[in-house]
């Protein structure tokens, strides 16, 4: 829970390398719909900016993003055996039912996307926007 910027996807990578499951939600979001979806998907840490812990204080355990210009210890972690077929992240449907669903997506679905891909050709002096909400499973693709 977090405004756009870059940190949101170190904080994907990072989530990722150390063997956690991400569920991004969308900061538009009422607070009793994020209270459901953290319930939904078992969360039991959000990390976030201070400017929005309000609207999740006492739903879930908060930890404040870190201010990277103020911190210069480098990070250290175990390497961690990811199997392809292990939770990447949960992304939730519409709730069209009016109660959204976690959809479990794991990390052969992403690898899949971009990796030898027959259906694009992606070279490195390709641009992507980032335009979708991370909370829409189409922003995998131009994360």
């Amino acid at each position: 829970m977090m405004d756009r910027s870059v940190e949101d996807i170190l904080l994907m990578l990072a989530i990722s390398k150390i063997g956690g499951v991400y569920a991004p939600f969308d900061l538009k979001q009422p607070h009793a719909r994020i209270a459901q979806m953290c319930k939904e998907a078992k969360v039991k840490t959000v990390v976030t900016q201070s400017n929005f812990v309000k609207k999740i204080e006492g739903v879930i355990n908060c930890l404040p993003f870190p201010d990277y210009n103020n911190y210069s210890k480098s990070l250290e972690y175990e390497n961690v055996e990811i199997d392809p077929t292990d939770p990447l992240y949960i992304m939730f449907t519409s709730g069209s039912t009016g109660i959204p669903k976690g959809v479990i997506i794991p990390h052969q679905g992403v690898i899949r996307l971009v990796s030898n891909s027959n259906w694009i050709n992606i070279v490195t002096s390709d641009v992507f926007f980032q335009t979708s909400s991370l909370a829409f499973d189409g922003c995998t693709f131009e994360i």
